[in-house]
């Protein structure tokens, strides 16, 4: 057990090396936990002068970001023989949440409260010595989550005004897709793990699976939940979804890939003859049945479609 905390512990998460794990606290600090050898030993991540809530390692384990209900994101550089940080101020509300991009380069924060007040989330530079930031400005309530896509470009943003939102970082003054829909707050957003889908879930006791391609958005709707959907996330593999609901419940649900790009992979394939190997996978025929009118012969031994 990971004990000592003096308050609730809200969030516990690995490093990438899965040697160590970090976990916040209401207590006002954190902890770096050494996994390694017989006896338990941690780090504290002391200074906040509020709740901390999320807590996670960057992409090399070197570094972790804490957020605060102080108002303050801070990153931890865990190199030295005794921890030191860069505090990230400037929000006007706490700040819920706080990760890495995927090189380490940058940190997103997002900030909410009952007041929304603030209604923004930060993208910082950690390449400076003190981190500037560009603000995603726009919300109409507080922003209470706020992660990267796998390639670093956009960040996704959902918020208590009932909709997320997906930012381009590529340009000086990101420009976003809205992902308008949902009946409720939505309480969080994140891609697929290749980038092309953003999973949302919402208080109106649905998630939705958003297809993303040249500015627009269209979205698939799961439904079935009986209370608002607190959490969804994508499977390593993208093709399933886990959702988290204050129904008591969660839920695993298949991912189909959008109608119209299905439509194109099949018509690409119809459009020539399959290989043995896609007729052995998908249990098809070698030989004509007499009463298939649709069957597609497979290649010659030379490998070409017959006519």
């Amino acid at each position: 057990a990971l004990e000592g905390h003096q308050h609730a512990v809200v969030s516990a998460s690995f490093s990438p090396d899965g040697t160590h794990v970090v976990t916040a606290s209401l207590d006002n600090t954190a902890r770096v936990w050494d996994l390694r050898g017989g006896r338990l030993s941690f780090v504290a991540l002391e200074g906040h002068q509020g709740p901390v809530r999320p807590a996670s390692f960057s992409p090399d384990g070197t570094r972790v970001v804490t957020a605060s209900e102080d108002k303050t994101a801070r990153v931890w550089d865990l190199q030295g023989e005794r921890p030191s940080f860069v505090a990230l101020e400037g929000h006007q509300d706490r700040v819920v949440s706080a990760s890495f991009s995927p090189d380490g380069t940058h940190v997103v924060t997002a900030s909410a409260d009952m007041r929304a007040w603030d209604k923004t989330a930060r993208v910082w530079d950690l390449r400076e010595t003190r981190p500037s930031f560009v603000a995603l400005e726009g919300h109409k309530g507080g922003v209470v989550s706020a992660s990267f896509s796998p390639d670093g470009t956009y960040v996704v943003t959902a918020s208590d005004d009932r909709t997320a939102r997906l930012w381009d970082l590529r340009e000086t003054r990101p420009s976003f897709v809205a992902l308008e829909g949902h009946r409720s707050s939505v309480f969080s957003a994140s891609f697929s793990p290749d980038g092309t889908y953003v999973v949302t879930a919402s208080w109106d006791k649905t998630a939705r699976v958003w297809y993303l391609r040249g500015g627009q958005a269209t979205f698939v709707a799961l439904e079935g939940h009986q209370n608002g959907v607190v959490s969804a996330s994508f499977s390593p593999d993208g093709t399933h979804v886990v959702t988290a609901s204050m129904d008591w419940t969660a839920r695993v649900w298949p991912v189909f890939p959008d109608v119209n790009e299905l439509i194109r992979l099949v018509s690409a394939s119809l459009s020539r003859c399959l290989s043995q190997a896609q007729r052995d996978a998908y249990g098809l025929p070698t030989e004509h049945p007499a009463e298939d009118r649709n069957f597609i012969p497979p290649p010659t031994t030379d490998g070409r479609c017959p006519g």
